[in-house]
């Protein structure tokens, strides 16, 4: 029994625990995402409440990250991975903003995007496949978070720069469409650091988006094509099997038959 348990240390546990936290990770990026609207537009009353769940939020992602890096089977392989240094991004984020100027505040918002990012894909991807059919709906919902947020933080930053094409949410929200789908119109285009930091973000986030959305459609094809050729042998087996029952019933009569002429 004690070889079938799973090691602290190890790949199976790291995606056990990855399944056991997916629903936490859903509703916690969903709180994060209304937070950070309210950072954006929220009154300004609100600013130091929303300062102190900065530091809590951050405190259970580095707890998060201390458990994840505990059961890594490889810590510096763990480390170096470019979501995980991305994660340590967002940890550190409230620790940085004290040491930034006022004016850089909106580029440390699109940084909490790339946490999205991260539970994301700990939701979809990874080896556990904890949603499966499931996970294109994750992707459409994640996928829909980041653009909203993405555009609202550079309509924030947008409107302040008198040369910005970019005047209304409505404005924000097409450029980040245009933007995630690489379509490039060139009509709205963000002028701040901060919007071309956005950019930069929606356009790599909108590769790997829809290169998973590419994957999940392929993975589903795949499984219906098997489940139907499953379903295909079922059927044969049977007719198989009652062409049997049938030969044995013609059997058993000819025994009797000859018994009774006997």
């Amino acid at each position: 029994m004690a070889e079938r348990r799973i090691k602290p240390r190890s790949q199976r546990s790291l995606d056990w625990y990855d399944r056991a936290t997916v629903w936490f990770w859903l509703a916690v990026s969903f709180v994060y995402l209304a937070v950070m609207l309210l950072q954006l537009f929220g009154s300004p009353s609100y600013r130091p409440v929303l300062a102190v769940f900065d530091w809590g939020m951050s405190a259970v992602f580095a707890v998060d990250y201390g458990l994840r890096c505990y059961m890594a089977p490889n810590r510096r392989t763990f480390v170096l991975h470019i979501w995980n240094l991305a994660d340590l991004l967002v940890i550190f984020t409230p620790v940085i903003a004290l040491f930034t100027p006022v004016q850089w505040t909106g580029l440390l918002r699109v940084v909490r995007i790339v946490r999205l990012g991260v539970i994301a894909r700990r939701v979809w991807g990874g080896s556990g496949h904890t949603l499966k059919r499931g996970q294109v709906k994750w992707v459409a919902i994640v996928t829909g978070g980041i653009v909203v947020l993405s555009g609202l933080t550079v309509y924030a930053q947008e409107t302040q720069h008198p040369g910005s094409p970019i005047h209304t949410p409505f404005d924000a929200l097409w450029w980040a469409v245009v933007t995630m789908f690489t379509v490039g119109y060139g009509d709205t285009y963000p002028h701040t650091a901060v919007g071309k930091v956005a950019a930069t973000v929606l356009m790599f986030a909108g590769i790997a988006l829809f290169g998973c959305v590419t994957a999940l459609l392929a993975s589903m094809f795949v499984e219906t094509s098997t489940e139907k050729q499953a379903k295909e042998q079922r059927d044969k087996m049977k007719t198989q099997m009652d062409e049997m029952a049938q030969q044995l019933e013609r059997i058993e009569r000819l025994l009797v038959g000859s018994d009774d002429a006997g």
